[in-house]
């Protein structure tokens, strides 16, 4: 689609604008693990990022005359403090992410709760650490889709449930001493998980081919 096109269409134009951001970061959406998605999968996905893994400013409609079509060297350097912030204190993050999660998903035991925190914690963390790296960038749906989805599906969770885990890696990273004193990489962190979250919600919703 032209730009000018689509002046006069306001949604065609926040959809190109993420056309262009993804086209200029060469996120990977071709891979087979991916074939399940659409356009509008991505498309959602990507404006979240435009919010809040860009310089941009939130809130604003996106067409390609204002997105900014790279994500944020400095929140992406942040970002990459994180996982050794939090894994100084992993024990009483597993804890408390453990003792959140009892609380909301019932169909599991603490121990098998810890289990698949641990694990998708880890992986989480790992690729919130190497997006820094534009090889790993482009890869970001394929890995969220490997590294967190195809477990929580083989553990028979559903949308609502791979939820609670984003919710619980954040909810349990604000309480971490070392982590609060760094606000600024809190709020790095809290804009990754918050981004990741609407991801899971947005395969969860579509039915596996």
């Amino acid at each position: 689609m032209h730009l000018v096109s689509c002046l006069f269409l306001p949604i065609s134009c926040s959809k190109y604008a993420t056309v262009v951001f993804m086209a200029n970061c060469k996120f990977e959406t071709g891979k087979k693990r991916l074939n399940y998605l659409t356009f509008h999968d991505f498309h959602i996905c990507a404006e979240q990022m435009i919010d809040s893994w860009t310089a941009g400013a939130e809130g604003e409609l996106h067409t390609a005359a204002n997105v900014d079509t790279d994500v944020d060297r400095l929140f992406l350097q942040e970002l990459k403090e994180v996982r050794g912030v939090i894994e100084s204190d992993i024990d009483t993050q597993r804890i408390l992410a453990c003792q959140y999660l009892q609380q909301r998903i019932s169909t599991h035991p603490f121990n098998v709760l810890d289990v698949h925190f641990k694990q998708l914690n880890k992986s989480l963390l790992k690729m919130s650490e190497s997006l820094v790296h534009k090889t790993e960038l482009k890869d970001f749906f394929s890995d969220l889709e490997e590294k967190f989805m195809e477990p929580c599906r083989q553990w028979e969770y559903g949308a609502e449930e791979m939820a609670h885990f984003v919710n619980a890696m954040l909810e349990s990273a604000k309480q971490l001493e070392q982590l609060t004193r760094r606000r600024r990489v809190l709020l790095t962190y809290d804009k990754y998980l918050r981004t990741v979250l609407l991801c899971v919600r947005q395969f969860a919703s579509v039915p596996k081919r």
